[in-house]
């Protein structure tokens, strides 16, 4: 589906504007649901609104400038325009954004079909299409709908009008369970209870994603702690990965001086900022703007920890320790990347383990130990990795 279209027509709770344009982290309900179109092959984003407000207009000139296909439209006469004979367009209601399973039903080439749920008293917000079944505002309709559009009155609801001509033709209902509903099928983000619902339900599903045991039981609660606290602040994705170099800039001047433990804290804390970005990115719609501080930050970490290496290694041994430094940051490169069985996921080793292994020999006076701990575990876990991801004969 090339054509998508997002309804802006509702006023929101107490006149309050479209429910697209509330806030959720540095970004917009809108543009969860741009993205989510985008995602699914949409190139022209058509959004449907009876008033444009100045909020909307930066939207849509932010989207411009990404070079982002949208254009506002006022009435069903300018809908009608974009009408053809051919193809099919996604359709989101106001404040709508489809969960996992929903896009999964949404990929690929099918029927006009419209996603319905059974007419409850829980589900009083949603139109209602018959005495069984109300609307949820996702559907995918041909575009030869968009032409009846033009005879319409403007003071017509444009969603209304085309899911009354799509149930009087008989176009396939897709019927969502009250299970599937409660589990993220589809949200209406029309208040901040339901985006606040949306937030628990994302991090509940990032929870199932890949790390070991520190970062499941300590790096990404403490990350999910803050991450409500993040979606208030203005740009916070952008200053997690500015303070994310700054520690790092820190803990080189640290390393200079020849400070191990100082800059082995530095470090952690950088990696604990680091998590905590990745939780907001979660939400963020603008996450590429974000990773240019990725490869700076680990680049500056690394120098870091070459330098510390060169400043507290006895002259006879400077190379020999330079060169498990190199291979220990290389090993837990080739970890992340390369990592092949599901098994071992619990115990893949990371720069914070490594780290914290450092900063425990540390406090002894043998940060070295700690390092040659993380070059042993590192190795044996690619070695294993490797092993168990050959083809039993």
């Amino acid at each position: 589906m090339k054509l998508a279209l997002i309804s802006l027509l509702d006023d929101g709770q107490d006149n309050s504007g479209p429910p697209g344009l509330q806030n959720i982290f540095d970004g917009s309900v809108l543009e969860q649901q741009v993205q989510f179109v985008r995602e699914l092959g949409a190139e022209t984003i058509l959004l449907i609104s009876a008033a444009i407000p100045g909020a909307l207009m930066q939207r849509v000139d932010a989207f411009r400038q990404q070079d982002i296909d949208v254009k506002i439209l006022r009435n069903g006469a300018d809908l009608a325009k974009y009408g053809s004979e051919e193809g099919q367009f996604l359709f989101l209601g106001d404040g709508v954004l489809p969960g996992n399973e929903v896009r999964n039903a949404l990929c690929g080439d099918g029927p006009e079909s419209v996603f319905v749920v059974d007419n409850a008293e829980q589900y009083s917000d949603y139109e209602r299409v018959d005495l069984t079944h109300r609307w949820l505002g996702v559907a995918v309709l041909d575009t030869s709908r968009l032409q009846e559009l033009e005879a319409i009155p403007e003071d017509w609801d444009v969603g209304s009008a085309l899911l009354r001509t799509a149930v009087q033709s008989g176009c396939q209902r897709e019927v969502m369970t009250d299970d599937q509903i409660e589990s993220g099928a589809i949200y209406a983000l029309r208040n901040s209870d339901a985006i606040s619902e949306y937030v628990q339900h994302k991090l509940h599903d990032h929870d199932r994603l890949r790390g070991n045991f520190l970062e499941r039981f300590v790096t990404w609660p403490l990350a999910r702690i803050g991450v409500r606290t993040l979606g208030a602040m203005k740009n916070a994705g952008q200053y997690l990965g500015v303070a994310t170099t700054i520690l790092g800039v820190f803990a080189c001047v640290t390393a200079w001086f020849a400070w191990p433990v100082p800059t082995l804290v530095l470090l952690i804390i950088a990696q604990l900022v680091r998590k905590q970005r990745e939780a907001f990115d979660i939400f963020s719609t603008d996450v590429d703007r974000h990773q240019s501080f990725s490869s700076v930050a680990v680049s500056i970490w690394s120098a870091a920890l070459l330098i510390l290496t060169v400043k507290i290694s006895i002259p006879t041994v400077v190379i020999p320790n330079a060169v498990i430094m190199a291979g220990l940051l290389l090993n837990i490169l080739a970890a992340n990347k390369l990592s092949n069985n599901n098994k071992l996921e619990m115990f893949r080793p990371d720069l914070m383990l490594v780290l914290l292994l450092a900063l425990t020999g540390g406090f002894f006076g043998q940060v070295f130990t700690g390092f040659y701990a993380g070059f042993l575990i590192s190795a044996l876990y690619l070695g294993l990795d490797t092993y168990f991801a050959k083809p039993k004969s």
